[in-house]
């Protein structure tokens, strides 16, 4: 053997194994509209932490047993279930599971962290921290139930109802802090 890389030596492969370790360990999967995360660990690689570099943005990794953080730029998204993110210039996009479309959308004017507790058909709640007071976030709920109202709990208490556009969009703001808010979306009565 040559090793000259021309394919038919025993070098050709050898990134295989790193491709591997991403997609199938670490879990990583680049989409063609998000970074989607969906790692099985063994033991060994709890805790593991990583960037990964996607369309001129550097993601930061952290992978748990117990919970999968993607942070880039002024946002940090964390779930205990597969997700992904999208950084765009209008904000970050989170996708539920292996969604192809977005189920939230945020623009924050600060940095902002999300803890996403429960995301199902009826409820969906996450904990929402700003580093600072004050911070202003715009959020854009998805794939609602078009014509629909739905109540907004931040820490539990009833902050207002809104209805689904024909698209089945839903926009509120809120101004979180330091410490961590909970926002609950459920449906109104």
């Amino acid at each position: 053997m040559k090793q000259t890389g021309a394919g038919d030596d025993i070098l050709s492969n050898n990134i295989m194994a790193v491709v591997g370790l991403y997609r199938n360990l670490y879990g990583i999967r680049p989409q063609y509209n998000r970074l989607y995360l969906e790692p099985h660990l063994t033991p060994e690689l709890n805790g593991t932490r990583l960037n990964y570099h996607l369309r001129g943005k550097d993601y930061s990794i952290v992978l748990s047993e117990d919970k999968f953080t993607i942070s880039v730029e002024n946002y940090s998204f964390s779930e205990n279930n597969p997700f992904a993110v999208n950084l765009s210039g209008s904000g970050l996009e989170y996708f539920n599971g292996a969604a192809d479309n977005p189920s939230l959308k945020l623009y924050a004017e600060g940095k902002c962290s999300v803890n996403v507790l429960e995301w199902g058909p009826v409820n969906k709640i996450w904990q929402e921290t700003s580093e600072g007071s004050g911070v202003k976030v715009n959020h854009e709920l998805f794939n609602m139930e078009p014509g629909r109202k739905y109540k907004i709990d931040f820490n539990g208490e009833s902050v207002r109802i809104l209805k689904a556009d024909p698209q089945g969009i839903i926009c509120f703001k809120s101004y979180s802090g330091k410490k961590d808010v909970e926002v609950r979306i459920t449906t109104a009565n």
